[in-house]
Formats: structure tokens, C-alpha cells, sequence
């Protein structure tokens, strides 16, 4: 059990992860080209402000995610098929990762153009980091808990 927590906690990691090198690889240079930023901020400036918001989302996403598959392994219990709560209690942890996505996009700088591309990255980065490793990393007894992880996990 506790072998199996270390491996899901790795993949949780490791989506994370893999949302961050998206954010500082891919969408550094796409961004270089599309924001335009307000007057008196550098776009090398706007990027850096830009990442390190980034960067503490995703922190929060991975606590989020690790706080998620904490709860359902060890404190949530089944009673029965249908009702053991998880799916309440995964909707009030990923209010954290929302709530981090908007309060990043309220401080990112200002840009002339390409802002609201840069909203729409900002927050799909942290929600769908925290998504993603939960729905292919929860606990096996909570793994469809999820939204849409039937789905997903069907193969």
C-alpha cells in the first residue's frame, strides 16, 4: 500500500511536471510572439512574472492533487457502490487549483494583445494539472470519482 502511494505519488509529479516544461518550453515561445505588454514592462519581464505565477499554480496543483489522493486513500471510506462522499470532497479540493488559476490571472501584467490567450493558457496549465493527475492517478477505489475518468481510463 504504502509502495503503491509512492508510485501515484511519482505520477502525480510527473503530470505536474509535465505541465511545467509546457509552460516554460512551449508557451514561453509562443507567447514571445503573441503578448504585446502595456507600456514600462519588458516582454522578457511579462514572461518571468508570467512563469513564476505559473510556477506557484501548479505548486498548488500538485499539493491539491496530493492532498486529494491522501484523503481518499486513508480517510474516506466506502459504504457503499454509490455513496462514499469522494466525489464531494474531489469538487472542494479543486477549488484550491480554481481558485489559484484566478487569482494568478488577476495578477498577471497587462498586455495590449495576446492577454486573454495568455488567461485561457494560465488557467488550463493549473486546472487541468490537478485533473489530470487525478483522474489517472487516484486511489483504485476512487479512480472513476473524478469527472469524466470513466471515460478517460476506459482503456
Amino acid at each position: 500500500m504504502i509502495i503503491r502511494a509512492f508510485g501515484n505519488f511519482g505520477g502525480i509529479t510527473g503530470i505536474v511536471f509535465l505541465f511545467y516544461l509546457i509552460l516554460t518550453q512551449v508557451e514561453k515561445g509562443l507567447l514571445q510572439d503573441m503578448v504585446y505588454p502595456i507600456a514600462g514592462i519588458s516582454i522578457d519581464n511579462w514572461i518571468s512574472q508570467f512563469s513564476m505565477l505559473g510556477l506557484i499554480g501548479l505548486i498548488v496543483a500538485w499539493i491539491s492533487s496530493v492532498l486529494w489522493y491522501t484523503t481518499a486513500e486513508w480517510f474516506l471510506k466506502i459504504n457503499s457502490s454509490k455513496r462514499s462522499g469522494g466525489r464531494i470532497i474531489w469538487y472542494i479540493i479543486f477549488l484550491m487549483p480554481i481558485i489559484t488559476a484566478g487569482v494568478t490571472i488577476f495578477l498577471i501584467p497587462g498586455a495590449q494583445n495576446g492577454y486573454i490567450f495568455s488567461v485561457i493558457l494560465q488557467f488550463v496549465n493549473i486546472t487541468m494539472s490537478y485533473y489530470l493527475a487525478t483522474v489517472f492517478f487516484s486511489p483504485s477505489a476512487f479512480k472513476f470519482t473524478p469527472l469524466g475518468a470513466k471515460f478517460l481510463r476506459r482503456w
